[in-house]
């Protein structure tokens, strides 16, 4: 009980003293802030002192008083005078500002005491960032970027045309199922669906103009892609992910990247832009994705035609003449038979190119799927990457590994989550595309401008003659 009685004494000598060290602010010209404590407050150039206002928030029918002390930031102590000292505002809360400050505290509402120890360390640490040029403090980062702040990527890439399972000829991109009865109410066609009643059953496919020798069916679409990605780094171990592209290579997905702790350590400790040294990294995405035009050219079109001996119904020719059939239609003026004749024609290509044009759509349409990506830093200089796409017809793995030309510290004002400002990252790697069968050498190039900006460029090739480059710039956006 003796040590119980030693700590009340204690209280009890100290409250006075500790109240005594809670001082008001008296006003505030821009950055530079006036305290009524000095010299005899004990006060020393460079001592934090915590801002606070005093809310009042009063129950409407008991009138007891709810609220309390509001935290709104440090200052620090520049000069001090006997009874007075001047200061620099060193962080301040989001919603208070400068001018806001200085009406309240001519009002008498803001107090300034000493910092408790914790609360210390963590005004330092965001000081000290600022005053480096730090992006942020290490405690609230993660290889992502800043905690709870958005980050941006814009990529443009160009050049060959995505390798798609095309057939070899125009007319194989028509079902050898479809009918025209099937085809009629989608294709653009000027007679109506009533002309066709008496061959709706008839096989697309068997109308086409595929004797001699066809045409093959030449390269084409874009080869243009333009994405636009932000990740949300959410904590120390988790980041959310969003990709959205268009073009040649269409993709929506969403996912999350999991750093798990220092998990092989027989590798070692340090740091890597990619995370901690032996710490397999996995992201995983999910999403709706594709690659490959979605409509034939017209090149690939104009060989696409119906055979020249097509003979129309009695019925296709009362519409089209708009009038009633007295003898049989055989019978008629010849050239009036033949214009019938070259309109179904017509009419039967135009349905052959839809056809034609809905195959394109089936292979190249977007399917949803998952992605899987594990990244392990080994060495302070190196990383190993793996990789595996199942969407839609995007169905390719791979690996890599990148190279940082100098290493880098988490919190630091020489580098970025890149990895060292003007330093440039290199990263070669190899997929195998299981849908075509196609192997690509990929090469990227990373350079960080800012601790805010990077740029960085890509190239893949397979050195057969397919080769596509991009561009990418990202931005680690400030306010959120």
């Amino acid at each position: 009980m003796r040590w119980i009685f030693g700590v009340m004494v204690i209280c009890l000598a100290l409250g006075p003293a500790l109240a005594q060290n809670e001082g008001y602010m008296l006003q505030v010209a821009g950055r530079l802030v006036f305290v009524d404590q000095g010299e005899q407050d004990n006060l020393r150039p460079g001592d934090l002192l915590q801002v606070i206002r005093q809310e009042v928030i009063r129950h409407p029918e008991t009138g007891e008083n709810l609220a309390g002390e509001v935290a709104l930031g440090a200052i620090r102590i520049v000069e001090v005078f006997p009874r007075l000292s001047t200061a620099e505002v060193v962080d301040l809360v989001k919603g208070m500002d400068l001018a806001l400050l200085d009406s309240e505290a001519r009002q008498g509402l803001i107090r300034v005491r000493m910092l408790p120890p914790e609360a210390e360390m963590i005004i330092l640490e965001r000081v000290h960032a600022r005053e480096t040029g730090m992006i942020a403090p290490a405690d609230q980062l993660n290889p992502d970027g800043v905690l709870r702040q958005f980050v941006t990527e814009f990529r443009l890439g160009a050049g060959s045309r995505p390798d798609v399972l095309w057939p070899a000829f125009t007319y194989q991109l028509v079902d050898r199922l479809a009918t025209i009865g099937s085809l009629v109410p989608s294709a653009n066609l000027a007679r109506p669906d009533t002309a066709f009643t008496n061959m709706k059953d008839r096989v697309l496919l068997t109308l086409a103009d595929t004797t001699g020798t066809p045409q093959e069916l030449i390269p084409f679409g874009g080869g243009l892609v333009t994405q636009v990605g932000v990740s949300y780094p959410f904590s120390e171990r988790f980041t959310f992910l969003a990709d959205f592209s268009l073009g040649s290579h269409s993709q929506l997905s969403l996912g999350a990247r999991f750093y798990p702790w220092h998990l092989i350590k027989f590798l070692g400790d340090g740091y890597t832009p990619d995370g901690q040294v032996g710490s397999p990294v996995v992201t995983l995405k999910i999403g709706k994705a594709g690659k490959g035009p979605s409509s034939l050219s017209t090149a690939a079109l104009l060989p696409l035609v119906a055979r020249n001996n097509l003979a129309a119904d009695s019925l296709y020719a009362v519409v089209v003449l708009d009038t009633v059939l007295t003898t049989e239609f055989r019978n008629l003026n010849p050239s009036l038979i033949q214009r019938v004749d070259s309109l179904f024609q017509a009419d039967t290509a135009q349905m052959l190119k839809t056809a034609a044009n809905q195959g394109v759509k089936d292979r190249t349409k977007s399917g949803f799927g998952i992605s899987m990506d594990v990244t392990w830093p080994i060495a302070r200089h190196f990383t190993l990457r793996g990789h595996w796409t199942q969407m839609g017809n995007v169905k390719e793995y791979g690996g890599g590994l990148t190279y940082y030309l100098r290493t880098v510290e988490k919190a630091d004002p020489r580098v970025n989550s890149d990895g060292r400002i003007h330093s440039p990252v290199f990263t070669l790697g190899a997929r195998y595309d299981t849908e075509v069968k196609q192997r690509l050498l990929d090469f990227d190039v990373v350079f960080p401008l800012g601790q805010r900006y990077t740029l960085s460029g890509s190239l893949s090739t397979d050195i057969k003659g397919f080769t596509r480059a991009g561009l990418a710039f990202k931005s680690y956006l400030k306010g959120f």
